[in-house]
């Protein structure tokens, strides 16, 4: 039997195979291949946290250089592969990223890969679309949820770190074109490139992690118009602490928010690698946010109530679908 036929039949044992007890994983070695920083950083330690939640036995890797790992039941690479370690277990899954390099050497090595782990629906659709085995895991981001703050609906946030592809510009725009429009906080440590209307606060310096979280928690409103996600942590983070998330009408970011008052439509668009960059301009985020000053207070909370509880539901998912795909692999 192939790895390939074994990894098709788990999958289809998955609707067929019941069990109820962690312990029905318990034991399996996974050799988890993710870097340390940035956004990987936050994966490794879900993803790691998951599978020692379920029981398994967990060994961490950087895939800089070459790392000397140990034989175990399944490798699994988060965005990049290590080929010099494929021999280390019968199993290699992969969580890809398909904004990110992919040239000729990195899609050959796809041949080794047993399954394709998909965060999203689009990662998912990407995948099949190139013949590869895919099996759609999910995914959680922390929860910064602090019952303890309240939301303020008048403050809008801004949180795009170091990367241009979060929709700074067009919100820039739309309030410098819109001196009304309520007080936005932008925290990036890098240029803004453009000068700063009086109704937007840019933190250009570092914030400890407590006064992030404050204002994660007390701004009512978190503007997320991506361009691509591999993932998508910053919108997630948003939903969990209870926000209104505004976002691009686009895949995969509206995966996550499903509200159209809060989609902001793209006007145009352009492949990055294997993903799709989709651009949307200061107007659109000008209807958006003009539709969401209308609301009241209470209509805007729930929002942001549904979105914590999509974020509680998109968590368990993730879980659930982890556990459902290393029990057939242990009782196959």
């Amino acid at each position: 039997m192939t790895v390939r036929f074994f990894i098709l039949l788990l999958l289809f044992c998955m609707s067929l195979n019941g069990g109820d007890s962690e312990s029905d994983i318990g034991a399996l070695k996974i050799n988890l291949f993710c870097a340390d920083r940035s956004g990987l950083s936050k994966d490794r330690l879900i993803l790691g946290d998951a599978l020692q939640s379920l029981g398994c036995t967990v060994a961490f890797y950087e895939i800089d250089g070459n790392p000397n790992a140990m034989a175990a039941d399944i490798n699994i690479f988060c965005e990049t592969l290590c080929p010099t370690c494929f021999s280390k277990a019968p199993l290699n899954w992969f969580i890809p990223n398909p904004e990110w390099d992919w040239n000729h050497d990195i899609m050959n090595l796809l041949k080794s890969i047993d399954l394709i782990l998909c965060r999203t629906h689009e990662v998912q659709r990407i995948f099949s679309e190139l013949k590869k085995e895919t099996f759609f895991l999910g995914f959680s981001s922390p929860d910064h949820y602090d019952a303890t703050i309240s939301k303020n609906y008048a403050d809008f946030l801004h949180l795009p770190g170091t990367s241009w592809q979060k929709g700074t510009r067009p919100i820039l725009q739309a309030w410098k074109k819109n001196p009304h429009f309520s007080q936005l906080t932008i925290v990036k440590n890098s240029d803004l490139g453009q000068g700063i209307p009086f109704n937007v606060t840019w933190a250009n310096q570092w914030l400890s992690e407590e006064h992030l979280r404050h204002l994660q928690n007390s701004s009512g409103v978190h503007l997320c118009p991506s361009e691509t996600e591999g993932f998508g942590h910053y919108l997630m983070e948003a939903m969990s602490v209870g926000a209104v998330v505004v976002t691009t009408d686009a895949p995969p970011m509206n995966e996550f928010i499903l509200d159209q008052r809060c989609l902001v439509p793209y006007t145009s668009w352009r492949f990055q690698k294997l993903a799709t960059n989709f651009y949307i301009d200061s107007a659109g985020v000008e209807e958006v946010v003009t539709g969401l000053m209308k609301l009241s207070s209470s209509e805007l909370e729930a929002i942001g109530k549904k979105n914590r509880k999509r974020y509680l539901k998109l968590k368990n998912e993730f879980k659930k679908n982890l556990e459902q795909l290393l029990r057939n692999v242990k009782s196959a």
